[in-house]
């Protein structure tokens, strides 16, 4: 993670299609993951990296019931870059202090 936000101010992942063989105390996990990850590109256009990530897993159970990670692949299945309209990148390309835009309902 720290390297992500390191080289990306905004990063954005929507994790699915997990799916897992169990057996006894060990596991093999194989999970997606559509990455976007806004930058600045060279020219200094607001950017969204967008990727389809892989991750391919096995894991332990310890003997506190807990499962760990012991391997992982990571597999970047594809990326497109693509230019952003409206941005919360600065001219600078970095993210105001308060980037998010919130939208307040009242019940009536």
């Amino acid at each position: 993670m720290r390297a992500l936000d390191a080289r990306y101010p905004q990063t954005f992942h929507l994790v699915g299609n997990h799916r897992a063989r169990v057996i006894g105390d060990t596991a093999t996990t194989e999970t997606y993951c559509l990455a976007h990850h806004l930058h600045a590109a060279a020219d200094g256009t607001p950017t969204d990296l967008r990727m389809l990530v892989h991750y391919a897993d096995a894991t332990r159970r310890g003997p506190d019931g807990v499962w760990r990670f012991h391997r992982r692949v990571i597999t970047a299945k594809w990326q497109s870059p693509h230019p952003v309209d409206a941005s919360v990148l600065d001219a600078a390309g970095r993210p105001p202090e308060q980037s998010d835009q919130q939208i307040h309902v009242q019940e009536r």
